[in-house]
């Protein structure tokens, strides 16, 4: 495998990858065999790392031994295949005495069991949001809607549709199309685009926009807090994942998701 290869592996295990590599990486492993199942055995060794099943390692060793019989086509008494094989048994041994000895909380786990994308029904969340379209006069307290928000409305409508319809690349597509335009509305767009990067695993862009949404302090501060939560969970930063569950539970209206941040937080 080359080292292209190579490092759009580690990038994706890492969860440093970027929208256009992990493009790169779904085209490339449906071409190449070798590629596709390297990923397969580093995943199959990651769910292995995180159980300490004994028989799901011993059956991993077993799959790499066929694996790499079939591709070096040699004997068990090649020097050559038992130190390779050597090396990985004790990698393999070492990762999992190190995760059961250190017990350290795990930020994938934590994102997979916890994470949720926001359910949205177009006219209620407009609504909800003040913004109830160029056909209404006004909210329900009387108040006139500008024409700005009106047109904003009409603008985000796509991108809504396309994050109910869970189709979230299209999604983030049209709500970046509307930053530079709608500076007003940042906070909706921005936090829309993080829901849909942590759907996608794209947990640099989600916590880069979930950020800016929390250190406005408006409607959208609590749940920003919740997601960006999760995307330094899902991207490995486990201390500020806490930090930022805290913050959450410390604002206005951290209540949604009390219980959940809670148990994360062990204060159950």
């Amino acid at each position: 495998m080359n080292q292209n290869n190579e490092t759009l592996l580690d990038r994706f295990f890492d969860r440093s990858i970027g929208k256009e590599e992990k493009s790169l990486l779904d085209n490339q492993i449906t071409t190449d065999t070798e590629l596709a199942e390297e990923l397969l055995f580093r995943k199959k060794v990651g769910e292995a790392f995180q159980s300490a099943e004994a028989k799901k390692m011993k059956n991993i060793l077993q799959e790499e031994e066929s694996r790499f019989q079939k591709t070096m086509k040699v004997s068990w008494a090649n020097p050559q295949r038992l130190m390779a094989m050597a090396a990985i048994f004790v990698g393999l041994a070492a990762a999992v005495w190190f995760f059961q000895t250190t017990k350290q909380p795990d930020g994938a786990a934590i994102f997979a069991k916890n994470f949720e994308v926001e359910n949205l029904n177009n006219d209620l969340f407009l609504k909800n949001a003040g913004f109830r379209g160029a056909e209404d006069s006004g909210d329900a307290r009387g108040e006139k809607t500008s024409p700005a928000d009106s047109v904003f409305v009409q603008n985000i409508r796509p991108a809504l549709e396309k994050y109910e319809a869970k189709n979230y690349p299209a999604a983030i597509s049209e709500l970046e199309k509307l930053q530079p335009t709608e500076p007003k509305h940042l906070s909706v767009v921005q936090f829309y685009l993080g829901v849909c990067f942590n759907k996608q695993n794209q947990f640099d862009d989600a916590i880069e926009n979930l950020t800016k949404v929390a250190a406005r302090k408006d409607k959208y501060e609590s749940p920003a807090l919740w997601h960006l939560a999760m995307a330094q969970f899902g991207k490995g930063k486990i201390e500020d994942g806490k930090t930022t569950l805290q913050k959450y539970l410390d604002s206005p209206d951290g209540g949604f998701y009390e219980d959940q941040a809670k148990a994360i937080l062990g204060k159950n």
